[in-house]
Order: C-alpha cells, then sequence, then structure tokens
C-alpha cells in the first residue's frame, strides 16, 4: 500500500490563510493591501514545499511512481475546476451574449485541460479593466500549478531513476537562479549589441518571463 499522507503541519495552513487574506483584500482594494497579489507567491512557495517533502518520502519509502503522482494531484484539484467551469458555463448560457459565450467556452476549455495561464498570456492583461469581468481568470494559477507539478515530478523521476541526487540538486540549483534572474531582469535584455537596455530596471519582465508563465514561477516553486 502506497503511504503519501503527510504529517499535519498547522503552520503551513497558517501561511495559507495569510495568503488567501492578502488576495481577497488585494481585490477588494482595501487600503494598505496594494501588494496583496503576494499572497500568490507565497501559495507557490507552499505548494513547492509540501510537494518536495510529499516526493522524498515517496522516495525514501520506494513508493515514488510519476503517474501516481501526477493522477493524484490532478484528481485533487479537477474537480473544483470542473465545478467552477460549469457554474460559468451556466451563467454564461443564460446572461452573456453569444461572442461572449464563446468567448467563455474558450476559457473555460483552457481550464479544463490547464493551460488557461497560456490563454490569457495572449489574450488578457491581468490588471486591464477588462479582466475584472472575467470569472476564471484566477485559473491561470491552477493551470501553472499543475504544470509545476508536472515538470518538477518529471525532474525528480528522472534523477531517482539515475539514482544522481547530488546532480539533481546541482540542476535545480541552476534553475532556480536563472528563473529568479529572468523573473527579474529579463526584461533588461535585448537581441542587439551591448544586449542590455540603457537603462536598467531591478524589476522589468519579458513577456515570457511573466508570473502567467512556468520558468518566471519556477523559482518561488524551488524556494518552497
Amino acid at each position: 500500500m502506497i503511504k503519501d499522507k503527510l504529517k499535519y503541519i498547522p503552520e503551513i495552513d497558517g501561511l495559507r490563510a495569510i495568503a488567501v487574506l492578502l488576495v481577497v483584500f488585494y481585490h477588494l482594494k482595501i487600503p494598505y493591501f496594494s501588494g496583496g497579489f503576494l499572497g500568490v507567491d507565497i501559495f507557490f512557495v507552499i505548494s513547492g514545499f509540501v510537494i518536495s517533502l510529499n516526493i522524498s518520502n515517496l522516495i525514501k519509502e520506494k513508493n515514488f511512481s510519476i503517474l501516481n503522482f501526477f493522477y493524484k494531484r490532478i484528481l485533487r484539484i479537477l474537480p473544483s475546476v470542473i465545478s467552477v467551469s460549469l457554474l460559468c458555463f451556466l451563467i454564461a448560457f443564460f446572461y452573456f451574449s453569444p461572442n461572449q459565450f464563446k468567448d467563455t467556452l474558450k476559457v473555460i476549455l483552457s481550464s479544463l485541460s490547464f493551460f488557461s495561464n497560456y490563454y490569457f498570456a495572449f489574450n488578457n492583461d491581468y490588471f486591464d479593466n477588462i479582466s475584472k469581468f472575467q470569472p476564471m481568470l484566477h485559473t491561470w494559477s491552477v493551470s501553472l500549478e499543475i504544470q509545476l507539478y508536472l515538470v518538477f515530478g518529471l525532474f525528480t523521476y528522472y534523477f531517482y531513476k539515475i539514482d544522481a541526487p547530488k546532480k539533481e540538486a546541482y540542476f535545480l540549483v541552476l534553475i532556480f537562479l536563472l528563473s529568479i534572474i529572468g523573473s527579474q531582469f529579463s526584461g533588461n535584455l535585448k537581441l542587439e549589441y551591448p544586449f542590455v537596455e540603457k537603462k536598467f530596471e531591478f524589476f522589468n519582465q519579458s513577456k515570457y518571463f511573466s508570473f502567467y508563465f512556468i520558468f518566471g514561477r519556477l523559482w518561488e516553486f524551488l524556494a518552497g
């Protein structure tokens, strides 16, 4: 029998509660919480910690299976995505115009396939006013989390199979550094000499390292 239940850590739930409140207060535009979107960053760090601990325990018990690992992650998240998608479908069907209904169907399909982060990256700016009327915009983070599980699980499975934990550690440290550098400075880079913008900015993301994309978020997951 495969054991993958983790010991309950109350501090993790405390951090989750703080993250939820930060995000809720941010969206409610409560004063002094303009940076409340950092709650999402906290969630990714927590996910990295919990998933790493889970994988570590399974490897120690020689029970790690990439298919079983990914299946359980999907099983945990998919029901809530289906519920929200069904509710949004019904609302859109009865109250939206034909064009709005068509757009909502695209969002629902991208959410159910866990690729809504890419859909929104090329179709919506999270901070545009029109995004306030997109009821499934939040599913970008769910899609991204599933993708992080898959990538991290595959990396772990590969190094687990070749029995090279030290190489895995070096590789993940390298990915961590590239991810955090990309998420902070990539917008300063350009293809022409001298390959860096004259006015160098500390926080300057390129489109492909934005918070919608997996590589720009890997460092948070790995930090956990």
